[in-house]
């Protein structure tokens, strides 16, 4: 008869283990975004602000120095149109201070212009209002490079300016001057030794002598009459 029974089962082989996924690739090590070299040397002033001032006027012409101010960036750029105008006029008129953020901004665009690459009257950059802290001047150090060195004014009382010059002393970046045309000469100094050209103030020229034009000629007298 027919064999109605089942064939006996053959035992199933084990499924393969799957193969583990390849091991991602090894992350590169980042390194952090350097600062945009910088076209000419940048020099801070520190102490109190009529100190700042007064003796920023004597330095700037010995150094073809030009002088940066928050102040005076954002006062500038008020007059724009766009989101900068419109937020800088807003502080203005709710009588608010720009906050660190914004003048690190506009530091960095006037650094950043086509203008301070390509201007041969510039030698330095003498920034005088900022930072205030230390870790306001890692800010600036990180967005438009290193500062060459800070001149420190001495006896002026700023507190803010010592914090300031701390971190820069450790690495030798600090002069420390009396206040006013006696510490001039220590910081041209100081300066030289770093590479910076000094050199006499530039007079302006005379204004030309107002050339006067000949008086025209007297007319000759009316002869006589004949007499008869």
């Amino acid at each position: 008869g027919i064999d109605i029974r089942e064939p006996p089962k053959q035992e199933e082989a084990p499924a393969a283990a799957p193969e583990p996924p390849p091991p991602p690739p090894a992350a590169r090590p980042t390194t952090p975004a350097q600062p945009p070299p910088r076209s000419r040397p940048l020099v801070l002033l520190l102490g109190a602000e009529g100190a700042r001032d007064e003796l920023c006027a004597l330095l700037a012409p010995r150094i073809s120095g030009r002088v940066l101010r928050t102040r005076d960036l954002a006062a500038a750029a008020c007059g724009e149109a766009g989101a900068l105008g419109e937020q800088l006029r807003g502080l203005v008129k709710a009588k608010k201070v720009v906050p660190a953020p914004l003048q690190l901004h506009l530091l960095k665009r006037v650094m950043a212009g086509a203008d301070a690459a390509t201007s041969d009257d510039v030698a330095v950059d003498l920034l005088t209002d900022f930072p205030r802290s230390a870790g306001q001047l890692n800010q600036l150090e990180h967005a438009v490079g290193k500062v060459l060195c800070a001149v420190h004014i001495e006896g002026t009382g700023d507190s803010l300016a010592k914090s300031v010059a701390r971190p820069l002393r450790a690495g030798g970046r600090v002069v420390d001057v009396p206040r006013g045309g006696a510490g001039l000469a220590n910081v041209l100094a100081h300066l030289a030794t770093l590479g910076i050209k000094t050199h006499e103030p530039r007079t302006p020229p005379p204004p030309p002598v107002a050339q006067m034009e000949p008086l025209p000629p007297e007319p000759a007298p009316a002869p006589a009459p004949a007499r008869e």
